[in-house]
């Protein structure tokens, strides 16, 4: 084997275990929580809520901000009396 070879061979057997001992420290941090440590669901917040856009300017809201007036669903009551004013301009 020649001497370029082995240095190669050499590096690449540092950086594996260098990438090897670096992952293992690292999961060892992770180790050293406790579960009991993580909140429970209970305390994590509410469920995720559905996403609604605008009908006026395409903000996406949670349905339960929204205000509905004439079937759209707006991001505020503003969006609402102008969608609706322009409507019946037509």
């Amino acid at each position: 084997m020649g001497i370029v070879t082995r240095i190669l061979l050499i590096a690449a057997i540092a950086l594996l275990a260098f990438f090897w001992i670096r992952k293992m420290l690292r999961s060892g941090n992770n180790l050293e929580k406790k579960p009991e440590d993580a909140a429970p669901p209970e305390q994590m917040g509410e469920r995720p809520q559905d996403l609604i856009a605008c009908d006026h300017c395409g903000l996406h809201l949670p349905r339960a901000d929204a205000c509905f007036k004439q079937g759209g669903a707006y991001c505020s009551q503003e969006h609402a009396d102008a969608n609706s004013n322009s409507d019946t301009k037509d």
